[in-house]
Parts: structure tokens; sequence; C-alpha cells
């Protein structure tokens, strides 16, 4: 007979699942209004800033950008975030509200921590990390996780875009797609989630905080826990990199059922509407499914292993950094598989939605697959190796960072360079169901 505890675990997950796929398709319909463009519920309110935000940058809003200018500005845009934090990290001593015990990191640290960050791996800050000042939490960390989640989500609409081939031989325009993604994604479902889970029983502290070092001045910056603000980015990454190291197994991080309820759905209802996204921008509604299962699957090998491989669990050997580059990943692997199927199987053509693949097509698929998995596993025994070896341990972490970068943007700019293909595609596309 099975105990009432496990029942009781199994009806918790079939009502998670149950709500999740309620709310799949009306938020993927919603990503795909967004990210075309139409009028949303959100566009009055937000419609105005976003202007204002193109108009002090200089973007024009309606110039589209072909792969490699949009795979540029993705890497610039990430290249001068992590120094900004590198930097802050570095010197976060000698900056306002540093506190008693927040000192500047270690250059190898602040590498890693600013390549985890930049690139939403995940990554639970090291022992030290406590000595975090709340300038570092708020514009540094937190601030870039935001910040990469949108870079993650903006390359995965554009790949999702040259695919549909919206635009010949243009796949979007990226600074488009970044304030899209804050303004009507990211900020918005991050309010809702971070009020329902304080709601559910998980505090803010920054009140407290404030109050603490009134009535006790050796209050240090350690007691700084904004948890309930913070855990909102876990709707973008996974369920490490909280402020508390113990991530999801502290207590105030999930205290209750609700709390529960809501720190699973947000880190698989985003990955999750973008299936929904890619089938419905480019009516291939089969492969929404395809997507889902594979995404699913990954998750569940990376979960079931990562207490093996407590330190680098395949989630970070593949580059799959977050939710959204677990999709992306099986959107090319899903490429992939139909080549081999069709070609090896059954000797028909190599194409993929009503377009002919070329050996550039398959060539940049397979280095998005392979090559970072070859690289980033060299580079952990590396780093395996040097820690054990005990000499120049203060290169275990840069390495550990330089894997991270790799394994994140090697897989992007080849996704954008497939989508850059399929929209100088002459062959027109078919809105059918594939």
């Amino acid at each position: 007979m099975v105990p009432i505890h496990v029942r009781a675990d199994y009806l918790h997950l079939a009502i998670n699942l149950g709500i999740l796929v309620l709310c799949v398709a009306p938020l993927g319909g919603y990503l795909s209004r967004v990210f075309r463009g139409e009028p949303t519920i959100l566009a009055p309110l937000m419609s105005w800033f976003e202007t204002r935000l193109y108009d002090c940058a200089g973007v024009d809003a309606r110039a589209e950008m072909s792969w490699r200018t949009y795979a540029l500005s993705a890497v610039l845009f990430s290249g001068l975030g992590f120094v900004a934090l590198y930097l802050l990290l570095i010197f976060q001593a000698a900056l306002p509200g540093a506190g008693q015990a927040a000192q500047g990191f270690s250059p190898g640290l602040a590498f890693n921590t600013s390549a985890g960050f930049v690139t939403d791996a995940g990554q639970p800050l090291q022992s030290d990390a406590g000595a975090l000042s709340p300038l570092s939490q708020m514009a540094g960390l937190t601030v870039q996780n935001f910040l990469s989640a949108a870079v993650s989500l903006s390359v995965f609409i554009a790949v999702t875009r040259g695919i549909a081939r919206t635009t010949p031989g243009r796949i979007g325009n990226f600074w488009v797609d970044v304030v899209r993604s804050l303004l009507y994604v990211l900020l918005p479902l991050s309010l809702a989630y971070a009020l329902l889970l304080a709601t559910a029983g998980v505090g803010d502290a920054i009140e407290a905080y404030a109050v603490k070092n009134l009535l006790h001045p050796s209050a240090t910056a350690g007691d700084f826990q904004t948890i309930a603000t913070l855990e909102t980015l876990k709707l973008t990454v996974t369920s490490e990199g909280s402020f508390i190291n113990a991530n999801n197994a502290h207590l105030t991080n999930v205290s209750t059922p609700l709390a529960q309820l809501l720190d699973w759905l947000s880190r698989w209802l985003l990955p999750s509407a973008l299936c929904w996204t890619f089938g419905n921008m480019t009516g291939a509604k089969r492969h929404t499914y395809l997507l889902m299962a594979g995404a699913a699957s990954l998750l569940a090998i990376s979960a079931a292993a990562s207490g093996w491989l407590e330190t680098a669990p395949p989630i970070s050997l593949f580059g799959l950094m977050d939710g959204n580059g677990i999709v992306l990943y099986c959107l090319i692997a899903t490429l992939i598989a139909t080549v081999v199927i069709r070609k090896g199987l059954f000797g028909q053509s190599a194409s993929f939605l009503d377009h002919r693949l070329s050996l550039f097509d398959i060539t940049m698929a397979a280095t998005a697959l392979l090559v970072p998995t070859i690289i980033v596993t060299g580079l952990l025994m590396i780093r395996d190796l040097n820690i054990q070896a005990g000499p120049l341990p203060s290169l275990a972490d840069p390495i550990g960072g330089l894997g991270t970068l790799i394994s994140r943007f090697w897989i992007m700019i080849p996704a954008l360079a497939i989508a850059g293909s399929f929209a100088t595609a002459t062959a027109p596309f078919s809105k059918g169901v594939k």
C-alpha cells in the first residue's frame, strides 16, 4: 500500500502539472503578440516607457538586423554587463552601502561569479559570497540576472522569427527584443511572482534590515536577505543561484505548499510557454510538443544527475544555463534529429519546416550541440586537476567561469546563424500544421 505522504506528493505534482498546462497556452500566445509588436494588455501602460527608451538610446524600433548584427549586439551587450558586474564585485568595499562585512572579491571569484550571473548559469555563490554588499546584490546580481534572461529570451525569439521567415534576410532587432522582454514579460511576471511569494509566507527583509541597523548599528550586510525579491529570478534561471546557498532547501525560500507551487511554476512556466510560442509563430504546432518533451527530459536527467555531479551537473556541460536555453538546445536537437531520420532512415532530403537544410545549417547545429560540451568538459577536467594538484588554485574559478561563457554563446551564435540561413531562403513558408 502506498504511504499517505507519497500519495500526497503525487497529488501535489498532478495539481502543479495541471495548473502549468492551463497557463502554457495563454502565456505562449501572449509572448507571440509581444514579439510581433501586436497590442497586449500591458501596452497602454508600457508603450510610453518603451518609446522613451528607444528615443533615449537612439534605437530605430522598425529597423531589423541580420543574424550577424544580432549576434554581435548580444555578445557586446552581455560583455559590457560582465565587465560592469566584475568591477562592482572587485571594488564593492569602496562603494556606498558596502557595510562592515563587505569586502572586494578576489579576481578569480569575481570572474566566476560574473560569468555565472551574466549567463544565468544558476551557480550558487561561493563560501565568501556572504560578504556581498546590498549594492552588489541589487545593482549587480539582480540586474544582471534580469538582463541575461532578457538576452536568452530575445535570442530564442529571434531564432524562431528567422525559422518562420517573418522578414527576408532579417531576424528582428536585438534592442527591441530585449526591451520588450524586460517590460512586457520579465518584470511583470517577476512582480506578480514576488507578491504572491511574499503572500505565501516567504519574507523580504529590506525593511527589517533597515530597522535592525537603526536599533543595532553593528548589524552587517550579511543580514540583508531580500528572499522574496531575489527568488523571482527563478522565472528564468535554475533552482540554484539564490542569495541563500541552500537554495530551495532553505525553509524561508519555500515555506508553504503555495510557495512550493509558485516556485515550481516559476521555473517551468516560461520555458513551456516558449515551446508554445515557437509553434504559434511558425505554424508548426506539433513541434510545440516535441520541444516540451525534450525540455522536460533534459530537466529530469539534469535533476536526477545533479546529486551525483554536485559541482558540474549536465545542465552546465550542455550550456543550458536556464529554461530558455534548454528550449533553444532542444530546438537545435530537433533539427538534427529530423535530418538523421529523414536522410538516414528514409533516404529523403534533409529539410526542416519546408526549408532544405544546407551543409552550413547542419554544421552550425552540430557545432552548437557538440563543441560546447567537449570544450567545457575539458575545462572542467583541467579545473579539477588544478584543484587537486594545488599549485595554482586561483585558476579554478576563472576556468569554471570561462567554461560557462563558452557554453552559453557557443549555442546562441550558431542558433542565430541557422535562423539567418532560414530567413534568407527563397522558398515560401507554409503556415499550415507541420
